[in-house]
């Protein structure tokens, strides 16, 4: 019958597929060819594995490069054990149809009798190389993003198989397939178990064969001991289930963190102990406190490795949903800790990174006025620091840590690389950031001036006080002299002042002054301590230090000197342009 005509006389049912033939038979009576290498040309071995070699081939008719995976026999154990074992395979990884699985294109026994399967060729490496190359670095945010970034593609892979009712049971890194333009594939599902009943599609995974596989006998231990769930070590095949695989999964998040595997040990017996007791050592302990890895993905890796199925995540795209919510909230921060009283930041360091609290508590000082005054409270959530990193400026404020502190640090290369700061967005963050930091240098500066000029108004108090205090302690004046009233002059309070700035000091006129009239002598009162001389002050040197004070100051200080009002009238002005400079300055 021609192929055409056995396509129109086959009738649609609600299953559309074929039936399987029974047991093993179902493969040579379907798919023997006479010789492979009447379609096939053999381009050489490429990969060899538990069950045998795979060769780079050519289908003749075709064209196409594919990888053919070969049987070949093996020493203690029966050949169709082994046989039915690759068949298996070959029919779940065909029916797994995903993107992140490796399609399975035919299948095949030789005249000789070796059966083989023919599958799409994937060049690249296996995750277990990437991680293991000497340029990764799990502290290195692109490096680590990228092997998550594989991680979830084989989570998707994953779930797929599961949502066909069938189990991997031999999760790592060495069976993760990267290609070179960013493929992923799970591979070999040699040991893979099928759970018709745990399926969530109509469309299950099915076998041929009759009866428990090879691979599900009492007490067998199916595998690779450093990446296996404890109930899977102990040989409990009946009490697999997805979480079985969640705990694999877990295992290759922990290898990627920490470049080793959960469990590693210098001999067999010990490596079973340890996989069924599940003994494995937390991320951050392995790496040490001088690597900090994010205290979030840490976390969810140690939740997916929890000794009892029930701790797990329960499937694996509530373990994808983790991953990816570190991917996009935590942004793959390393953290550091910081103990009560622990600076984080110092005012007027360099600053070359940025921080985001996530637990505790912090508190913002800053120097004012020559006082280390407290701003302002910071919780989770807040970030600090990113001033100093956008402006290439020294850090404005003191960061100190109130109680116990995490936070996630953001350093300037992650700025410039991984958030784009180095792009034209960037530019005007950075802008804003400088002028902020400008506006609060003006600010500081006012300060300054603020606070010398309160200084040499102290300075003038002090004097006015020790003069009028001299001038009450004086002997009388002649009769003639005239009661004063009114503003002082330079000649009734002659405090020696420095000139304003450009001017040349001139000693005051000496004023002619009419005798005050006489007073009755004194009773014998007791005597007065001498009076103190009015401290000298070099107003001249006060002045001069003052970073370019505003007209407004100028023409004060000048209303001073002359004397042509008094010296309270006068501080009041000094002290209201001050604060009018400031606020311009604010503003």
């Amino acid at each position: 019958m021609a192929l055409l005509d056995w396509i129109k006389k086959t009738k649609r049912t609600v299953d559309t597929r074929p039936e399987l033939a029974p047991g093993f038979a179902g493969a040579s009576a379907t798919t023997t060819t006479s010789d492979v290498e009447l379609n096939y040309d053999n381009l050489g071995e490429v990969a060899r594995g538990g069950m045998g070699a795979i060769m780079r081939v050519v289908d003749k008719t075709l064209l196409r490069t594919s990888a053919m995976k070969v049987l070949e026999p093996a020493d203690g154990q029966k050949d169709d054990t082994r046989r039915a074992i690759f068949f298996e395979e070959a029919q779940i990884t065909a029916q797994l149809d995903h993107p992140n699985i490796c399609p399975v294109y035919a299948y095949g026994r030789d005249k000789a009798g070796t059966d083989y399967m023919t599958m799409k060729l994937v060049r690249g490496r296996t995750l277990a190389d990437v991680v293991h190359d000497r340029g990764y670095d799990p502290s290195d945010l692109r490096c680590l993003r990228e092997a998550l970034e594989v991680f979830l593609k084989v989570c998707d892979a994953l779930a797929f198989a599961h949502s066909k009712g069938v189990l991997h049971r031999d999760l790592k890194p060495e069976n993760i397939m990267v290609g070179d333009f960013g493929q992923v594939y799970l591979m070999d599902w040699g040991v893979a178990k099928v759970m018709t009943s745990t399926a969530t599609t109509n469309d299950s995974v099915r076998v041929s064969r009759d009866g428990p596989s090879a691979t599900d006998a009492p007490g067998a231990i199916v595998g690779t001991l450093m990446y296996m769930a404890p109930e899977q070590a102990r040989g409990e095949s009946g009490s697999l289930d997805v979480r079985s695989d969640v705990f694999g999964l877990g295992a290759i998040l922990y290898e990627i963190i920490t470049q080793i595997p959960p469990y590693f040990a210098q001999n067999l017996g010990e490596l079973v102990l340890m996989a069924q007791g599940c003994s494995w050592r937390p991320p951050q302990q392995v790496c040490g406190e001088d690597l900090p890895l994010p205290a979030a993905l840490c976390a969810v890796c140690e939740k997916a490795l929890q000794a009892r199925p029930e701790d797990r995540f329960q499937d694996v795209m509530s373990l994808k949903a983790a991953v990816e919510e570190f991917l996009v909230g935590g942004l793959s921060f390393p953290t550091m800790n910081f103990q009560l009283g622990q600076s984080i930041i110092t005012e007027g360091e360099a600053g070359d990174s940025a921080f985001i609290i996530q637990r505790g508590y912090c508190r913002v000082y800053k120097f004012v006025a020559g006082e280390m005054r407290a701003l302002a409270d910071l919780g989770p959530g807040d970030v600090f620091g990113e001033t100093a990193v956008f402006a290439d400026a020294p850090r404005m404020a003191t960061v100190q840590a109130i109680s116990e502190v995490t936070v996630q640090v953001v350093t300037k290369d992650v700025f410039t690389k991984d958030l784009g700061v180095a792009s034209s967005m960037g530019s005007f963050v950075k802008a804003l950031a400088t002028r902020f930091v400008g506006v609060d240098r003006e600010l500081r500066a006012a300060q300054d001036q603020l606070r010398a000029l309160s200084e040499l108004h102290a300075q003038l108090q002090q004097q006015q006080q020790a003069l009028l205090h001299a001038q009450t302690q004086a002997p009388p004046a002649p009769a003639s002299a005239q009661p004063h009233s009114g503003p002082l002059s330079a000649a009734a309070v002659a405090v020696p002042l420095p000139p304003p700035p450009g001017q040349v000091h001139q000693p005051p006129p000496q004023a002619e002054v009419a005798p005050a009239p006489a007073a009755p002598a004194p009773a014998a009162a007791a005597a007065e301590p001498a009076p103190t001389s009015p401290p000298s002050t070099d107003g001249a040197s006060l002045w001069a230090s003052l970073p370019e004070p505003p007209p407004a100051l100028v023409a004060a200080m000048a209303r001073l000197y002359g004397m042509q009002v008094p010296p309270e009238e006068a501080a009041r002005l000094i002290v209201a342009a001050a604060v009018e400079a400031a606020t311009r300055l604010k503003a």
